[in-house]
C-alpha cells in the first residue's frame, strides 16, 4: 500500500520552519509549466510558516475528489501522496473547511484501500474444501505453466488445471476463489505463505523432486566443470551456507558475496532464468536474487566465469538453452524424463517437495 504512494522520492530544503519535505517525482513531474511550480512552491512554503496542521486538496477541474493529491503537514514534516491524478488545475487553501476535507480525505483513502483490497483479493470469508491430496480430485488446481506443479496436476482424476505464467498469480487467484488449490515447490510456498496470512500448506507433501542445472545436449564440457565445481561448494560448505541464508532459523545470516578479487578469464556465462519463483529467483527493484542466483555465483567464482543473468518466461528457459541463447538454465528446474530428451542436466544441487497450498 505505501509503496503506491512512494514511486520515486526525493528530498527538497525548504528554509523556512519546515527543514525537509518528501515530494514524488511522479506528483513534480506533471507540473508541466514553470507557472504551475512557482504556484506551488509559492504555496507549498505559506503552509511552512504555519505552526498549526493543515491539509491541502489539489483536485482537478472535473472535481473528482476520490482521485486527489494531498498533502498533509505534521510539525516540520511533509509527505506528498500520489494517488492517480491525471492533471493538476489548482491548488486550494481550505482551512476553514478543515473538517468537511477531513471527511473527503478518509473516504478518498478509504476507497483506496478498498480497491487494494480488491486487487489483493481477500479470501478470508472463502472456505476451504481440500484438507487432503485425495480432496484434489474433481477440483481446480493452479499451477505455474511448464513446471513440475503443471505436470503432476494434469494427472489428477476429473480435475481442472489452470495455467499461470507466474506461481503468484496462482496463488492469487486461490485467494480470490477463482481455484481450489495451487501445486508449487515447497520453499516457494512457504515464501508465499510467510506473506499471505489466510493461506496455508497441507501437510501431505505431494511430490519429491530434484533441482539441477540445464545444459546444451552437447555442452558435456561445462557439464563437468560444473559438477566438480557443485562437488567442492558441497564439500567446504558454501551451497549449505547459501540454503540456511533462505531458510531455517539462519535466514538472512549467510548471504553470499561476489568475490571481486577474481580473473573473470573464461568470459561470461549466460544464465537463463524465470524471476517469479521464490526464494529461488525473484525480483528486488532491478536486481534478481535467490538462491539459484546465489549458487551460480558461487560456481562462476569457482570456475573462473562471469555471470549474467537473463529473465524469461519459464517455459522458455529450456529452449533457450537448446539454442544457446544461454549457457545454462537455472530456475527450480526438476529432473525429468522428458525435459532429459531435450537438454543435460548436472548433478542435483537441491532436494525439495511439490507441495499443496489451499486457503485457510
Amino acid at each position: 500500500f505505501r509503496s503506491a504512494f512512494y514511486s520515486a522520492p526525493f528530498t527538497y530544503i525548504i528554509p523556512h520552519k519546515c527543514e525537509k519535505a518528501q515530494l514524488s517525482l511522479d506528483f513534480f513531474d506533471r507540473l508541466k509549466t514553470v507557472s504551475e511550480r512557482k504556484r506551488f512552491f509559492y504555496f507549498f512554503n505559506k503552509l511552512c510558516k504555519t505552526e498549526m496542521q493543515i491539509s491541502v486538496i489539489m483536485h482537478e477541474y472535473m472535481n473528482c475528489i476520490e482521485k486527489c493529491l494531498i498533502i498533509q503537514i505534521e510539525c516540520a514534516i511533509i509527505h506528498l501522496y500520489y494517488i492517480g491524478m491525471e492533471s493538476v488545475y489548482h491548488f486550494a487553501c481550505l482551512e476553514r473547511k478543515l473538517d468537511i476535507m477531513k471527511k473527503k480525505i478518509a473516504a478518498g483513502f478509504s476507497a483506496v484501500a478498498m480497491s487494494m483490497l480488491l486487487l489483493t483479493g481477500c479470501g478470508s470469508n472463502l472456505k476451504n474444501n481440500v484438507h487432503s491430496i485425495e480432496d484434489l480430485k474433481g477440483k481446480t488446481i493452479g499451477v505455474q505453466l511448464g513446471t513440475t506443479g503443471d505436470t503432476l496436476a494434469s494427472d489428477i482424476e476429473d480435475a481442472t488445471v489452470e495455467k499461470y505464467n507466474k506461481a503468484a498469480d496462482g496463488v492469487q487467484a486461490l485467494k480470490q476463489g477463482k481455484i481450489d488449490a495451487v501445486i508449487v515447490d515447497l520453499e516457494t510456498a512457504k515464501a508465499f505463505t510467510e506473506v499471505n496470512q489466510d493461506i496455508e500448506i497441507l501437510s501431505e507433501e505431494f511430490a519429491d523432486e530434484e533441482y539441477a542445472i540445464a545444459l546444451n545436449l552437447e555442452n558435456t564440457a561445462l557439464q563437468q566443470e560444473l559438477n566438480d565445481a557443485l562437488k567442492a561448494l558441497t564439500e567446504n560448505g558454501t551451497l549449505q551456507d547459501i540454503k540456511n541464508n533462505y531458510e531455517g532459523d539462519e535466514k538472512g545470516q549467510h548471504p553470499y558475496i561476489v568475490r571481486e578479487d577474481l580473473d573473470r578469464e573464461k568470459g561470461k556465462l549466460v544464465m537463463a532464468t524465470n524471476a517469479e519463483f521464490p526464494p529461488y529467483e525473484e525480483r528486488q527493484g532491478s536486481e534478481i536474487v535467490g538462491f539459484d542466483v546465489d549458487m551460480m555465483n558461487a560456481v562462476c567464482d569457482y570456475l573462473g566465469y562471469e555471470l549474467l543473468i537473463e529473465d524469461m518466461a519459464f517455459d522458455s528457459v529450456i529452449p533457450a538453452v537448446q539454442s544457446g541463447k544461454a549457457d545454462v538454465g537455472v530456475a527450480g528446474l526438476s529432473v525429468t524424463p522428458d525435459r532429459e530428451k531435450n537438454v543435460l542436466f548436472t548433478d542435483n544441487y537441491a532436494v525439495t517437495h511439490q507441495v499443496v497450498i489451499v486457503r485457510k
